[in-house]
């Protein structure tokens, strides 16, 4: 009986990871045992990473938005409590402010 070649391009192309295989071992007490490892099971172990990344990227969207906001509001209050200082609203006196310290004029 002749064995026949047939290149792997021959073969007709899976559409999907279920019921593929591959083999591996596993290492037991030094002991290398054959096994068979499931294509479908290292795909959704890939999905349940990538969607776990997606979520943790939102949530870290989210908080980084939320820090800009609050950062923006209290650059905001800065200014305003800056300008209600140069205008003296506290007694009507005059102020300057030199180097982070205000004078009284």
């Amino acid at each position: 009986m002749t064995i026949k070649k047939r290149k792997l391009s021959d073969y007709p192309e899976s559409k999907s990871l279920v019921g593929l295989w591959t083999i591996g071992y596993n290492l037991s007490g030094g002991v290398k045992q054959t096994v068979r490892v499931g294509l479908e099971f290292i795909k959704t172990a890939i999905d349940n990473a990538i969607d776990s990344s997606i979520t943790r990227t939102n949530t870290a969207t989210t908080n980084a938005n939320t820090a800009t906001t609050k950062t923006d509001t209290a650059t905001q209050n800065a200014i305003h409590a800056v300008e209600s200082l140069r205008r003296g609203v506290d007694g009507g006196e005059a102020h300057t402010i030199y180097g982070g310290c205000f004078v009284f004029d």
